[in-house]
């Protein structure tokens, strides 16, 4: 397993494709915030990169049956419906997907 942050927009898919459970409900209250958001433009992301792995996350919280009250940033419930600007490869489904370690600190602290 991958010890460092997802780095690019296909990594991000792999990765939310990967989450279920708890950890999925964990990781999409985490990163629904502006800090977030800042981080991935800092890290060189487009704002339609990040568009589409909220939309992706979105998606995968449907597609999991785990839709989300529309609060904080952006509201998944909305944004389930939208196409992704950025089109992204993603794992076919239960693919096995490695979770990255360090990506824990996304967990909901409240």
């Amino acid at each position: 397993m991958s010890t460092t942050r997802p780095s690019s927009l296909e990594e991000w898919a792999h990765y939310i494709a990967g989450l279920s459970g708890d950890d999925l409900r964990s990781k999409a209250h985490a990163i629904n915030s502006i800090d977030f958001v800042d981080d991935l433009m800092d890290e060189g992301f487009d704002p339609d990169e990040v568009e589409t792995l909220f939309i992706l996350l979105a998606q995968h919280l449907e597609r999991m049956g785990m839709m989300l009250p529309d609060a904080g940033l952006y509201s998944y419930r909305r944004m389930a419906k939208q196409t992704p600007p950025v089109q992204v490869s993603l794992p076919p489904p239960h693919a096995g997907v490695a979770v990255p370690d360090d990506v824990d600190a996304l967990d909901d602290e409240g």
